[in-house]
């Protein structure tokens, strides 16, 4: 069943249905490139109408280049990992959360090796620390 693709409201339409009113910017999109596209936003892309109105499957949720739909596999993914910053600042939370839990709450001292490790989360999240190229391991206490 083929589709249109309208590029003023980023939308589908089968030709199937009866609509009452439709734009006036639709394009044809095949059962093909709609089942590609619609992979590729399952793996992280994003459906962006291109400058001739056609529908595009773009990196990264749409903040990134074109993805040829020809090369789209079961096995892509089209979100970058994240950064050694952002996974410093997620480890951070965990591990304030960690101490103040086991810690804070109970007014006990922070051992020094949790304090350490907060320490070079914190230079790596904040981007003090431009060197590291992955994240200390945590203490085991």
């Amino acid at each position: 069943m083929p589709y249109k693709y309208s590029k003023s409201t980023g939308c589908f339409y089968s030709v199937d249905i009866a609509y009452r009113d439709l734009p006036t910017d639709l394009v044809d999109v095949s059962d093909e490139t709609h089942a590609l596209l619609f992979l590729a936003q399952a793996k992280g892309a994003g459906i962006l109408p291109a400058a001739d109105g056609s529908p595009q499957a773009v990196y990264n949720g749409g903040r990134g280049d074109v993805i040829d739909l020809n090369t789209v596999t079961e096995d892509d993914w089209f979100i970058p990992p994240p950064t050694l910053q952002e996974q410093a600042l997620t480890a951070l939370i965990s591990a304030r959360d960690y101490v103040y839990n086991n810690y804070g709450i109970l007014n006990e001292p922070t051992p020094d090796a949790w304090v350490s490790y907060l320490k070079a989360l914190m230079a790596i999240a904040n981007g003090s620390d431009t060197t590291s190229t992955t994240l200390p391991q945590a203490p085991t206490t």
